[in-house]
């Protein structure tokens, strides 16, 4: 029995959660309560823009960690989609209060995972579904813009806003693809799964 199946420490194979790609993913999502208490606050500046930063821009260091060193795990394939997923709608939902964000970018994004997740939750769970480049310039496109907001929060240039909103809109439509892409896929596993039946 390998890691993979989650062995724990006793009979010397670490377990399945217990990586330093787990561990980063784990900060990322710990990092998502002072930015959003920060953003609620309106408390707009430097430590915040590196918070948000670091969440967003952290995001490829344990998946690189993870292919570079063997340390895939099943825990790192559900848990680094949650840290991003999680993390847009809230960073994003937080911002839209504060006036910084469109609201309607923040429905699209809840709307498509929602729908992804039931049409798709099945299929990403037994691991049938991979990373698509969509949803990789999705997430970049997304993570910039919310930067990008930030920056216009607390240093207020006249054109950091209207950029943030651009990269929002676009990560949106990309948003939209990805998710689409992943329901074509996932429904396409499942017949094939069916047909092998």
């Amino acid at each position: 029995m390998g890691p993979e199946t989650g062995q724990d420490a006793s009979s010397g194979v670490r377990p399945d959660w217990a990586t330093i790609p787990n561990g980063i993913t784990l900060i990322r999502l710990i990092l998502l309560v002072p930015a959003a208490w920060l953003i609620a606050g309106e408390h707009f500046g430097w430590p915040l823009l590196v918070l948000v930063a670091l969440w967003a821009y952290t995001d490829w260091i344990d998946g690189w960690l993870a292919r570079r060193f063997g340390w895939q795990s099943r825990t790192g394939e559900i848990l680094d989609p949650v840290a991003d997923r999680l993390g847009i709608v809230v960073v994003a939902a937080a911002l839209a209060w504060s006036g910084l964000v469109p609201w309607p970018v923040v429905l699209i994004v809840v709307v498509v995972d929602a729908l992804v997740v039931v049409l798709a939750g099945r299929a990403a769970a037994s691991g049938a579904l991979t990373v698509s480049l969509a949803g990789k310039a999705r997430s970049f496109v997304l993570f910039t813009g919310l930067v990008t907001a930030v920056a216009a929060g607390g240093f207020e240039p006249v054109w950091l806003l209207p950029a943030a909103h651009a990269l929002l809109w676009t990560g949106a439509a990309l948003h939209i693809i990805a998710g689409i892409l992943y329901i074509v896929a996932a429904r396409r596993s499942t017949g094939q799964a069916s047909g092998s039946l």
